[in-house]
C-alpha cells in the first residue's frame, strides 16, 4: 500500500535514533553513510539515508551543514490500526505486539505521556 512516510532529519543522531526505534518496534533497519553516497558535505560516518521497514516505517538522515533538523510541536504518531504483529525481543522467549512493546518501554521508564 502506498502511503506517506515520515522522514526525519537528525542533528547527527540518526544512527542512534533509528536504531532505538528498530529496537522498540522491530523491523529491518538499513543505514547508508555519507561516504557510501559519495557525499562530502558532512562527516563520512554520518547517515545520508536510513530506513526502518516493518510494522512501523520511518526514514531519516543526519543533516549536512546548515540544513534544518527535526522540530515537531503539536504532532502525534498513532499506533492504531497496526496489524497484530508478534515479534521476539533478542534474548527473550516472550513475544509482544508492536503496541505492547512500545507500552512496555514507556512504562519501564515511567513515561506516561510523550508530549513535553
Amino acid at each position: 500500500m502506498t502511503a506517506p512516510h515520515l522522514y526525519i532529519t537528525f542533528p547527527g543522531t540518526a544512527r542512534e535514533a533509528l536504531g532505538f526505534y528498530a529496537q522498540i518496534f522491530g523491523g529491518e533497519l538499513s543505514l547508508h553513510s555519507f561516504e557510501e553516497f559519495n557525499r562530502t558535505d558532512g562527516p563520512s560516518d554520518a547517515i545520508a539515508h536510513g530506513v526502518l521497514s516493518g510494522a512501523v516505517s520511518l526514514l531519516g538522515s543526519d543533516t549536512a551543514g546548515g540544513e534544518p533538523t527535526v522540530k515537531i510541536q503539536g504532532a502525534m504518531l498513532s499506533l492504531l490500526g497496526l496489524p497484530i504483529l508478534k515479534f521476539f525481543t533478542i534474548g527473550s522467549t516472550n513475544s509482544r505486539t508492536v503496541a505492547e512493546s512500545w507500552t512496555h518501554w514507556r512504562r519501564s521508564r515511567g513515561v506516561h505521556q510523550m508530549v513535553k
